[in-house]
């Protein structure tokens, strides 16, 4: 028979319920008249795209809406020309903390060019695309402490550290601040979190409270908030604050409580982290430093949450409305993916290294981590008939096969499959299958002589650098 073999990531506190378990693959939803009307497809490896020689960690990348592709590594903030190739266009005065980049269509020095700003939150910087002038903020009327910068109709609008206010430009004109232009999130008494434009709509998210304001038009009231637009839902990480195709998502606070993960819907907060993941995230020392991002690959668009205390990154997938885990490779050990920041270029996918100057592309052909194995693990849902005991024969499973290497790791490629008899608490020991040398397509992965179990769990994990996308789990067997 075919059972249920493949699954999300949804591991509550007590395995009796549940336990299963998706890591560096996804879900992806198939036609009816495919094997399965559900696979688990590979997540993509990581390809090399620069190193930023000058600078030690990455800080923050941004792509303008022409395609020049930017970023800030350590002090230096250089623009990429193509794989492998900056130029350094700036420094600034901090070397670490998160910068955020906003771009304006315009400038007042040169109509025909567009600006960029920074923000660190210590000082704010303009960046002017037409001649490549990069110039801090040293108007008085701008605040301090600015974190955050978003641009709505032509002004530059950021945050004033630790208050409930909003600042904004001159129009088209990112280095020139009135003191007296500001809006202040009066909804609720919180400061301001983080801030983001939503389809040209500035998003406030306070620790208690979101709001959201419009530009009015009428320069003695330039922004209000938008009438009904107040929920009780507010930011508890201020890094993880990301849009895409009119959504915003974030790790939130609540009356219902903290680590909750929420995306807008309309004006709207919905809450998308289940009761699992829930249960996972506050296991995790600290949350509030997690970092969040955005990106669309291959038909799926994702939110990508990085824990950085707690070691671990978990996507959900906006297609599907189901999470799963990516993860690094490290002496064994499955740490957080060293993706941090993220932006596209050329249509591709980047990703800034978490722990170095490294930037990286997402490649699906590629089949490693810039060198590094890939860990590929899947955790089946409960196999139960009513608590009789079950005798399993066989398991076979339908996947990619005969994709070995012609050298190196992988030309014998196998899969580990391991079998827990008693509902995920105790595991025997991994069992080598072969998966197929290249070319050999009718290659079965079977796995023999399986015993018996009341509540039976199979882990499925590869680590060759091979394609192997998985279909379906078949069982042979009996009930007592």
């Amino acid at each position: 028979m075919k059972f249920p073999f493949i699954s999300a990531s949804y591991a509550p506190t007590s395995n009796v319920i549940n336990g299963q378990e998706c890591i560096n693959y996804y879900p992806e939803m198939e036609t009816p008249e495919s094997k399965n009307t559900k696979a688990m497809i590979m997540t993509p490896g990581l390809t090399l795209f620069a190193t930023v020689t000058e600078g030690t960690v990455n800080r923050g990348m941004f792509t303008t809406a022409n395609g020049r592709m930017f970023g800030v590594f350590s002090t230096k903030f250089v623009e990429f020309v193509a794989a492998g190739t900056y130029t350094v266009r700036g420094t600034l005065n901090t070397s670490s903390g998160r910068v955020n980049f906003a771009e304006n269509s315009r400038n007042l020095a040169n109509t025909t060019g567009g600006s960029i700003g920074l923000v660190d939150g210590t000082d704010g910087w303009v960046f002017v695309l037409s001649d490549n002038s990069f110039t801090q903020i040293t108007d008085g009327g701008f605040p301090s402490g600015t974190t955050d910068i978003v641009s709505i109709d032509g002004f530059f609008i950021v945050n004033e550290g630790s208050t409930g206010r909003v600042f904004y430009s001159t129009v088209h004109d990112g280095l020139t601040w009135d003191g007296s232009n500001f809006a202040t999130a009066e909804g609720s008494p919180d400061n301001i979190q983080s801030m983001i434009s939503v389809r040209n709509k500035l998003w406030i998210a306070g620790s208690d409270t979101t709001e959201v304001f419009y530009n009015t038009s009428d320069s003695n009231n330039q922004f209000l908030r938008y009438p009904g637009a107040l929920n009780n839902k507010g930011c508890y990480a201020p890094n993880s604050l990301a849009q895409i195709n009119g959504h915003a998502f974030w790790l939130g606070s609540s009356e219902e409580g903290n680590n909750i993960v929420f995306m807008s819907e309309g004006y709207e907060s919905v809450r998308i982290s289940d009761h699992a993941l829930e249960d996972k995230i506050s296991e995790y020392a600290q949350t509030d430093d997690a970092i969040g991002f955005t990106y669309t690959q291959r038909g799926h668009t994702f939110y990508w949450l990085n824990f950085q205390t707690g070691d671990a990154s978990w996507l959900f997938d906006l297609n599907t409305r189901v999470w799963h885990r990516r993860a690094y490779l490290n002496k064994g050990i499955l740490e957080r993916h060293r993706a941090q920041y993220k932006t596209s270029f050329n249509n591709k996918t980047y990703v800034g290294d978490r722990s170095s100057s490294k930037v990286y592309e997402l490649d699906f052909d590629v089949y490693t981590d810039n060198g590094s194995p890939i860990r590929r693990q899947m955790q089946t849902p409960p196999i139960h008939d009513d608590r009789k005991d079950l005798f399993i024969d066989k398991l076979e499973i339908d996947m990619d096969r005969g994709t070995g290497t012609t050298t190196g790791q992988g030309v014998k490629p196998v899969a580990m499959i391991e079998k827990s008899k008693d509902g995920g608490k105790t595991w025997g020991n991994e069992v080598f299958v072969p998966i197929g040398e290249k070319g050999k397509y009718a290659n079965r992965i079977q796995r023999r002589r399986l015993g018996t179990g009341k509540d039976i769990r199979f882990r499925v994990s590869i680590s060759d650098p091979i394609k192997c996308n998985l279909v379906a789990g078949h069982l042979e067997g009996n009930t007592e």
